[in-house]
């Protein structure tokens, strides 16, 4: 192998002085794909996709290949190869993720930072084993590329660590020890094969298996991360939604038993009107017929009503008819044209109670405190539009409403759980606010079956 300049640079291909003469396009490839995973997995814990993965995959291999390219290509000095680099992270990081600028500059910032100094420590402590100069680690393709697959492990252990602080509240970055045990296991074999492959004599075909058992190691370590990572996320999930469906089977098994009561109320009401009458048709005493007729006017303002067609709907109507009067909350609704039968009853329940109750809230802190409800069919739709005074603008982040509730971290699924219910449907869910008005409008359309 002819002899190869002596300068130095980061085993991701960041020039810190001189010329890159030895790195090629297909070390540089894989390293900066290596580079993206990394960041893919960090912006993924900081902030929720913007993008599908499919999208992001590609948006984040185009990004990351250019950079490779331009490193490679160009003769950069350091100072534009961390501009380019910035540049990839910011924009990745923006385009895929929920992240604004500021946050998304500062966590491109300190990727770079941690980058650098993960390959940086890897250098010198090569040279110190070595007993070498700083510049001796680059006479090698396959010594070169295990020293990238160390300073890149490494760099994704301090990634771990920093995500576990940033989310320490929620728990979500706890890892069996044995997982830490075998990323130290990697770091440490990693660091044999490369003394292995710069003092002995191996052949360089032996020398560059190594390096491609190191890098196999990486991607184990980093998928078994992952894998983990993904599976508590999921976990956490399935948690939630059947604490979800929990409550809902709880709620609806309440209204079954409102519907049971209102039933037996109606039937007593029935009937005690029917012998008022009776009293009323046997005596010739005016005042006692007058007092049967009120007592009878009095027994239907306890009718419940119930008119759509629907006995949950019906229920449901009833309760916020009731929260919303001792709530000094005006209710007007009419469903006389859809009924929303089409939908389970479990599912009714998540959809009108997240949408209500949120109505109920908004409108106990107005100054109109309306709630007004229709629903109609629509060619082929069902709609169910649920309109509310609202004082102040909804707070919105990233285009997606956030609660105003205290205890945030318990609140907010209402509409989340809303739009989850209505997907079996093929239903959508919209809203608006109307700043003129002061009324906050949700849109429910579900197509016919």
């Amino acid at each position: 192998m002819p002899p190869e300049s002596r300068q130095v640079f980061t085993s991701s291909g960041t020039v810190i002085f001189g010329e890159i003469k030895m790195l090629n396009i297909f070390y540089a490839s894989l390293i900066y794909l290596t580079e993206m995973a990394i960041a893919w997995f960090f912006f993924s814990g900081i902030g929720e996709y913007r993008t599908s993965k499919s999208k992001t995959l590609l948006v984040g291999v185009i990004l990351f290949e250019i950079e490779a390219l331009l490193n490679v290509l160009g003769n950069n000095s350091v100072w534009i190869n961390g501009i380019v680099m910035f540049t990839v992270l910011a924009v990745f990081s923006i385009y895929c993720f929920k992240l604004h600028f500021g946050p998304a500059a500062a966590y491109s910032l300190l990727l770079i930072a941690l980058s650098g100094l993960m390959e940086f420590a890897v250098i010198f402590i090569i040279s110190f084993i070595s007993e070498g100069s700083t510049t001796d680690y680059n006479s090698d393709f396959s010594l070169l590329a295990i020293i990238a697959v160390l300073s890149k492990s490494l760099y994704f252990l301090i990634c771990l660590l920093l995500l576990k602080f940033i989310k320490r509240k929620s728990g979500s970055y706890k890892y069996p020890v044995i997982f830490y045990i075998f990323a130290a296991g990697s770091v440490v074999s990693a660091m044999i094969f490369w003394y292995i492959g710069a003092h002995s004599d191996l052949d360089r075909m032996y020398i560059l298996l190594l390096a491609a058992v190191s890098f196999l190691m990486f991607c184990f370590l980093f998928f078994f991360f992952i894998s983990y990572q993904h599976s508590v996320v999921r976990e956490v999930e399935l948690a939630r939604i059947a604490g979800e469906n929990r409550a809902l089977e709880l709620e609806k098994s309440y209204y079954d038993i409102i519907e049971k009561q209102n039933q037996q109320l109606q039937l007593y009401i029935h009937d005690a009107k029917n012998h008022l009458s009776v009293i009323g048709n046997m005596t010739d005493d005016t005042q006692l017929k007058k007092y049967a007729s009120e007592l009878r006017n009095e027994y239907d303002k306890y009718s419940v009503p119930g008119h759509s067609g629907n006995k949950m709907l019906d229920v449901i109507l009833n309760k916020y008819s009731v929260e919303a009067e001792m709530q000094d909350i005006v209710f007007r609704y009419d469903v006389k044209t859809y009924n929303l039968k089409n939908i389970s009853d479990i599912h009714l329940v998540a959809v009108m109670n997240n949408l209500m109750d949120n109505a109920i809230a908004a409108a106990m802190d107005s100054s109109e405190r309306t709630i007004t409800l229709e629903a109609f069919e629509s060619g082929n739709f069902g709609v169910v539009v649920i309109e509310n005074s609202c004082d102040q603008s909804p707070k919105t982040k990233n285009g997606i409403l956030i609660t105003t509730k205290e205890g945030t971290s318990m609140h907010g699924y209402g509409i989340k759980s809303a739009m989850q219910a209505l997907k079996h449907y093929r239903g959508d869910l919209d809203w608006d606010y109307d700043e003129k008005l002061h009324r906050f409008i949700v849109t429910i359309m579900i197509p016919k079956i």
